[in-house]
């Protein structure tokens, strides 16, 4: 690869050292003078009609400023991303479909005023029937949730290639397995926070902890009927999302009190309102069979796909059309048929979370894969090598074009060598296992249609002293994407990165970015910001030739001077060319644009994981030894950035194996704090954890960049659960891996 001076370097993240310190400020650290405190009082049904909310007693509270309900909501007065269905408060004669429904909010004078306020909101339920799992809302006879989706189905896809039950009869080998994925909370460190106040001018201004400002924007302006621009979403740093702050939570709330209240109103959750609130990951149960022949050759694949989206639609029909295109995986199988639903319930709403559906379906693939490999009696590792796609195929996923060399065996190799040996048990009370997995992670390229995914923009200006100023609406929440804008913008502008200042995430300065998800911000971003700098590197030295008497095309940039390639003249300083410009009238200030044109509507990369675990018989406890993660980043922009992904993701996606599990009873969530959601902490971290860069370009990313961020939580769940079922040898079909269920499954086998 083309050698550069900055891209491909390992510096430290931008925002680290002010995180580390302390000064890196949040939603929830924000206040203004005059500010009001905000409490939604929420349902304390799942099921219900509401025949009465009286506020009565709360409005003459002392300290209580607004109270306001159903009645008081402007506009559309409902929100969503793809179906505008959630009301943005639930009034009376309407129904509450899951304890995430808000029947009133409270403004006060302070935080204890509010929390009580709310207490004195008295409520007359009727109880409806309620719908908490996926075959009751399938039932017949049940009642719809929503009125126009009979039968409770958000969304039914198809998917079908050849003769897929053809080929199964006449297939040699076929597995037939079903397998349950839970529901996973995001559990980020930071809860949802907002402050909202009406500027001087009249303009709306919501400071949220956003995973995506001009969306937010225009589903506040439609939800409350204020035009988009008269509002205006700023995001600070934000304290990890995973998808939890793709959609509104509170943000519409604290817009519509400080439009009525006119003084600057914040909110910040607890962590069980979190819980409760805000979408969760799709719980799926996904039934797979596979077919092959005697020889290893993969010839048929049929799934059934049920997940449940629910109380209302969020973002089910794009994570349920993901999971299916995601199913085949990286393989060359013929003959493919996929039946996919999502179903309403009375449960937390299921959205987005790192991988957005693909994690469940590579889940079932990859173990089902290692049941076909042990009834042919192949090694799990070539079994998978010899069902690759190869270099001028075509892969299932009608979203792909394979437009870079297949990198999956490189990646294979490089996860197998430093893997090493299978461990061996410590002693009589231990069972060792191994598992692998592979994957063909996808990430958006900016031409998806629908959920802001087209397009995405950023503004490079340089000032005339030769320091940098980056605009964009990428979202910084721990990935390091402000970290890569630097790079890319000092690696064309031969500046310092220390001279390149990145804002972002404000829709009043920097153009539509589109959701920080879909690990999309290196690629789409990091192009529109080449572009944008590649064209102001043009015009500066443009500008530079002229001053020294040299054809533009004849100098280069670096280290902060512009100087001829022959090094015929000592050149001069970029701050002063900066300068000239400045006072020529010359704009340093450029808008790039980038939509990807290359036929695809997603990029696509490989990578691979292996778990060795150890199996205590009495306890049927799981500990993992090793997790090695091999992964083609194409150009790592920083490399150090990059094995923080893939460390982070894999740990994530351990607790997603073992122990992360939301339970809900009737449409309430019991697990709603840190000590009853179990989620990994450094103490879980395996003792060998290994990340596997490889660089196979990708001919439109920036500098050939790849995406990276969710992909690692596809191929870890279950290599792990390949490595218990290696270990204890008998099939395990259930996420979290339950100990009860090891043990009952070594007994099985005993």
């Amino acid at each position: 690869m083309t050698q550069h001076s900055v891209v491909g370097k390992s510096i430290p993240r931008v925002d680290g050292l002010d995180k580390v310190l302390g000064r890196t400020k949040y939603a929830g650290d924000l206040s203004m003078p005059g500010m009001l405190y905000a409490k939604a009082l929420l349902s304390e049904r799942a099921s219900a009609r509401i025949d009465r909310v009286d506020v009565s007693r709360t409005t003459s509270m002392e300290g209580v400023v607004a109270v306001l309900t159903a009645k008081d909501v402007p506009g559309l007065g409902r929100f969503g991303v793809i179906a505008q269905d959630q009301p943005v408060l639930v009034g009376e004669g309407e129904e509450v479909r899951f304890t995430g429904d808000a029947l009133a909010l409270v403004a006060a004078e302070s935080q204890q005023v509010a929390e009580r306020a709310v207490r004195f909101i008295e409520v007359e339920y009727e109880e409806l029937p309620g719908l908490y799992t996926i075959d009751d809302a399938l039932r017949d006879g049940a009642r719809f949730l929503h009125s126009d989706k009979p039968g409770n189905v958000c969304l039914a896809a198809e998917m079908r290639i050849g003769e897929p039950e053809l080929a199964l009869r006449e297939a040699d080998v076929v597995v037939e397995e079903t397998y349950n994925t839970s529901r996973q909370e995001h559990a980020s460190i930071e809860t949802e926070a907002a402050l909202a106040f009406v500027d001087g001018q009249g303009l709306l201004n919501v400071h949220s902890c956003v995973q995506d400002p001009y969306h937010f924007a225009r589903d506040i302006s439609r939800a409350l009927g204020i035009s988009m621009n008269r509002v205006r979403v700023a995001s600070p740093a934000v304290g990890g999302g995973f998808g939890a702050k793709l959609d509104i939570t509170i943000q519409h709330w604290l817009a519509l009190l400080a439009m009525k209240t006119r003084r600057p109103v914040k909110m910040m959750l607890t962590r069980e309102e979190s819980f409760r609130l805000h979408p969760k990951r799709h719980p799926m149960r996904i039934s797979i069979k596979l077919g092959a022949s005697r020889d290893g050759k993969m010839v048929a694949l049929q799934a059934k796909v049920i997940s449940d989206g629910g109380a209302y639609t969020g973002r089910s029909p794009t994570v349920l059309r993901v999971n299916q295109m995601a199913l085949p995986g990286p393989y060359d199988i013929p003959n493919i048929h996929v039946d996919s639903r999502a179903v309403f319930t009375n449960n937390p709403v299921s959205g987005a979370f790192r991988g957005y559906g693909a994690p469940q379906a590579v889940l079932a693939r990859e173990a089902a894969i290692d049941l076909l490999a042990r009834e042919i009696g192949m090694d799990p590792v070539q079994f998978r090598l010899s069902n690759c796609v190869r270099d001028g195929q075509k892969v299932a996923n009608k979203f792909v074009m394979l437009d870079s060399p297949i990198s999956l065996p490189q990646v294979a190799n490089k996860l197998t060598e430093a893997a090493g040996l299978k461990p061996v048990a410590a002693g009589p009370r231990e069972l060792v296992g191994r598992g692998v997995a592979f994957d063909m992670p996808t990430f958006d390229i900016g031409v998806f249609p629908g959920i802001g995914l087209s397009g995405a923009g950023a503004t490079v200006e340089m000032l005339q002293d030769g320091s940098v100023t980056v605009y964009s609406t990428a979202i910084e929440m721990g990935q390091g994407v402000a970290t890569v804008l630097t790079q890319v913008v000092a690696e064309v502008l031969g500046v310092d990165v220390r001279d390149v200042e990145v804002v972002l995430g404000d829709t009043n300065a920097a153009p539509k970015a589109g959701p920080t998800s879909a690990s999309r911000q290196t690629y789409v971003s990091g192009n529109a910001v080449r572009m944008a700098a590649g064209n102001l590197r043009e015009r500066i030295l443009e500008r530079a030739g002229k001053e020294l008497e040299i054809d533009a095309r004849d100098l280069v940039i670096e280290g902060g001077r512009i100087f001829p390639v022959d090094g015929s003249k000592p050149g001069v300083e970029l701050a002063q060319v900066a300068a000239l410009c400045f006072q020529d009238g010359i704009s340093l200030r450029e808008e790039g644009w980038f939509k990807a044109s290359h036929g695809a509507l997603q990029g696509h990369t490989f990578m691979a994981s292996l778990a060795d675990v150890a199996v205590d018989v009495l306890t049927g406890t799981v500990t993992v030894k090793k997790l090695v993660c091999s992964h083609d980043t194409g150009k790592a922009i920083n490399p150090l950035g990059v094995i923080g992904q893939l460390y982070g993701g894999a740990v994530q996606s351990q607790g997603y194996a073992l122990t992360e599990n939301l339970l809900c009873e009737d449409g309430e969530v019991r697990t709603a704090s840190l000590t009853e959601y179990l989620v990994p902490t450094s103490l879980d971290i395996p003792p060998e954890l290994t990340a596997v860069i490889v660089e196979e370009a990708s001919p439109t990313g920036p500098f050939g960049a790849k995406g990276l961020g969710e992909h690692v939580m596809g191929s870890v769940p279950p290599a792990i659960l390949n490595a218990v079922c290696d270990a204890v040898g008998a099939r395990l079909t259930r996420l979290p891996i339950h100990p009860q269920e090891v043990l009952d499954a070594i007994q099985r086998n005993a």
